[in-house]
């Protein structure tokens, strides 16, 4: 069984459904993804919650979960469906992150990108083509791979002989035109961004096309995951690439194991990622020297 909340949502996580399907298929296993028709993120909690209750119903032998994120009492509701599936003696394997906060490891089995690497990695490329006042962008309620991914860009900034404040991972709704727009007024004006995810930049290239701020001419933009629309935005986008493929594979690969031998100790698997380079943020020619990185 598949509990993974943003499924249809984003990209990235329909793509690693289908991996995760076709992988257990190969196995000799059969997969449920549950009732995904109307996840609104309202509910997504009780979602969770009644689907683990499903899963037991229909006695799965295994699940692969995304823990719940974004929503309030979002970790009550992961650890409820947990609970229930572990009464029920069902094994689960985490996908993308963990139930507790790093540097804590749950007793769960978790297979997931290196998240602090990859922000060092996105930031250190928009460094290295000029940017002076780099932020990140995020959705408020961050999960713990999205901070991260925060702490990833500012060790890169700070590596670079610049200064990171807390003040610069930007917490805001992507409907909230405003705020987006009063990031681009004054003095302190950001030139590079890093957006927790594809569609959140998405998003801000919409609103800075309409206020008539080039990307990446003005302002470098980079995501994270590489969906499918992010070679056709204009400009097209950078942005760091999960192997699905392989996340498939390893959570497919670990859960039937830990079906097997239960007694196994939890593993933390963090596989590599790729950087995808495109227009929003290539200005030509790469800085020569980032010493004037702002204060």
């Amino acid at each position: 069984g598949l509990i993974v909340p943003d499924y249809q949502k984003i990209d990235f996580f329909t793509s690693l459904c289908a991996e995760i399907s076709r992988k257990c298929r190969d196995s000799g296993y059969s997969v449920l993804l549950g009732d995904i028709s109307t996840p609104d993120p309202l509910t997504r909690g009780q979602w969770t919650i009644g689907l683990a209750k499903e899963y037991v119903s229909k006695r799965v032998t295994g699940v692969i979960m995304e823990p719940v994120d974004l929503v309030d009492e979002s970790s009550e509701a992961t650890l409820e469906a947990l609970g229930i599936l572990q009464a029920a003696h069902i094994p689960v394997v985490l996908i993308d992150r963990d139930i507790e906060q790093p540097p804590m490891r749950s007793q769960y089995d978790l297979i997931g990108i290196d998240n602090v690497q990859a922000g060092y990695r996105v930031a250190k490329h928009l460094l290295e083509n000029g940017a002076r006042k780099l932020r990140f962008l995020t959705e408020p309620q961050p999960a713990s791979t999205i901070r991260q991914r925060i702490q990833g860009v500012a060790q890169a900034v700070i590596d670079a002989g610049g200064e990171w404040r807390k003040s610069y991972a930007i917490e805001i709704n992507p409907d909230d035109i405003e705020t987006l727009t009063s990031m681009f007024k004054g003095k302190d004006r950001p030139d590079a961004i890093v957006c927790r995810n594809d569609p959140l930049a998405a998003r801000l290239i919409q609103v800075l096309s309409r206020l008539r701020i080039k990307v990446p001419k003005s302002v470098m933009i980079a995501g994270f995951d590489d969906a499918d629309f992010a070679r056709y935005l204009s400009p097209a986008l950078t942005s760091i690439r999960q192997p699905v493929g392989l996340i498939a594979a390893t959570a497919t690969e670990v859960l039937i194991g830990r079906m097997r031998k239960p007694e196994t100790p939890p593993r933390h698997i963090q596989l590599d990622v790729e950087l995808i380079s495109r227009e929003s943020t290539n200005r030509g020619a790469k800085a020569q020297s980032r010493r004037h990185l702002s204060k």
